[in-house]
Order: C-alpha cells, then sequence, then structure tokens
C-alpha cells in the first residue's frame, strides 16, 4: 500500500522533484503535495470512491482513482462559469455523461 502511495505522490503530485535547494522550500512543497494528495483522497471518499471489503491481502477499504483519471475527468474539462439568472452556473456543454458526472458530484457534496 504504501509503494502505491508513494508512486502517485512521485508520478502525480511531484512529491520527488525539488522546486529549490532550500530545506524550508523542499519541505513545504512536500507537505503541499501531501495535502494536496489528502485532498484529493477525501474528496473521492465523499463522492464517488466505491467501498469493497477488506481481506488480509487487501485493507484499503476504498477504489480509488488516480490524480492522472481525476484531472482528465474532472479538472481538464472546457467549462464556462454564466450566470444566467443571477446564481453562478458552470456550463460544461451539451455531452450528458459530462454534465450528468458535476451534478452527480454535486450532489454527493451537498449531502
Amino acid at each position: 500500500m504504501h509503494e502505491k502511495v508513494y508512486g502517485e505522490l512521485k508520478s502525480g503530485f511531484a512529491f520527488g522533484s525539488v522546486p529549490s535547494m532550500r530545506y524550508a522550500a523542499i519541505s513545504a512543497w512536500q507537505c503541499l503535495s501531501v495535502l494536496a494528495f489528502n485532498l484529493s483522497r477525501s474528496f473521492q471518499r465523499a463522492t464517488t470512491a466505491p467501498r469493497r471489503t477488506a481481506s488480509r491481502k487487501r485493507r484499503t477499504l476504498f477504489v480509488f482513482e488516480t490524480i492522472h483519471t481525476l484531472r482528465a475527468l474532472c479538472l481538464q474539462r472546457a467549462g464556462v462559469l454564466a450566470r444566467p439568472h443571477g446564481c453562478a452556473t458552470l456550463d460544461v456543454g451539451r455531452v450528458p455523461a459530462i454534465a450528468e458526472r458535476f451534478e452527480r458530484l454535486d450532489r454527493l457534496l451537498a449531502a
């Protein structure tokens, strides 16, 4: 389990990169990477992560998507923030599957 987490931190959150030659900057960068990782896992646990049974070999309770998948499905989307009736609304286009996913996320986060 730990190897998967370290792998995702390094590949998806730039945990292994060195943004500066100062210890404080590297420490802050790594803390921010871990916070972003935990935020993505908490978001998935609250919305889309299906629960699975634990066994002796598999101790994780949820099936998580990688940050690369989350970026493709949620973040790297063309959208327009419109105010049709004075209320901010995210318009993601006319593709029903994409609109349905964002509506589902909105419902799950509101619950």
